[in-house]
């Protein structure tokens, strides 16, 4: 439980809770980027304007699997994650949340490498949110001051995700990341954990080997599963 009384919950599946808590840290500075994109998938052209991609790609991509363990069937990046600070909790104080007043919530993500093989020039890619629809036009993202951005290119359609570059890891090594989550919207209770629920976040792999280009990211991540590659969004 975090706070003093309430608490938001984390789905383990890659989603969160959120405190029930009542109070909020000091205002904290947040560039939100919504899941918006073609299909939910990424953020739309508007959102990143402005923001230069850290790679560019195409469908002839390879995958990573990446999510909970329960979410992966063999090798990939396994993620751990635990709610680690609750800066915005409008909902639990009583307020409907919305763009101007969120719901802001990090978590920790330990991310451990159990490919098989020693990884350089690896991101962490987030397709989609609310990947196992409990929310319906749920408006929600991640901040954008934590991520970096990868153009994908599909179908003459155009998607903007948002990733996180990993160091190089060896076989069973990890690392921490913070992953913050803005929700403009009402989530659901949970009576048992005491706690608001968050939505469920779509996740993969993908190796950026340097210095060549990306070679592209699908899509068509549900959950913490990944994709195959040479997939398209749908």
């Amino acid at each position: 439980m975090i706070g003093r009384s309430r608490v938001v919950a984390l789905p383990l599946a890659l989603g969160l809770g959120v405190w029930l808590h009542a109070g909020a840290s000091n205002a904290l500075s947040i560039h939100p980027l919504f899941f918006e994109g073609a299909s939910g998938f990424g953020f739309g052209a508007a959102a990143v304007a402005g923001i230069t991609p850290a790679a560019a790609a195409d469908r002839d991509a390879q995958w990573i699997l990446a999510g909970a363990r329960s979410f992966v069937p063999g090798p990939g990046l396994i993620v751990e994650n635990h709610l680690s600070a609750v800066h915005e909790n409008p909902q639990g104080q009583g307020r409907t949340p919305r763009e101007a007043d969120p719901f802001i919530v990090d978590s920790t993500w330990t991310v451990a490498n159990q490919t098989g093989a020693a990884l350089s020039g690896a991101y962490l890619v987030f397709t989609k949110i609310d990947a196992d629809a409990r929310y319906h036009g749920l408006r929600a993202g991640l901040d954008g001051d934590l991520l970096q951005i990868l153009e994908y290119s599909f179908g003459g359609a155009e998607y903007f995700f948002g990733a996180m570059r990993l160091p190089n890891l060896g076989v069973g090594q990890s690392i921490d990341l913070t992953v913050r989550y803005v929700v403009a919207g009402s989530l659901d209770y949970d009576a048992e954990t005491n706690a608001f629920v968050l939505p469920r976040l779509g996740i993969a792999g993908l190796v950026v080997p340097e210095p060549t280009p990306i070679a592209g990211i699908a899509l068509g991540l549900i959950g913490f599963a990944g994709a195959r590659a040479r997939r398209g969004p749908g």
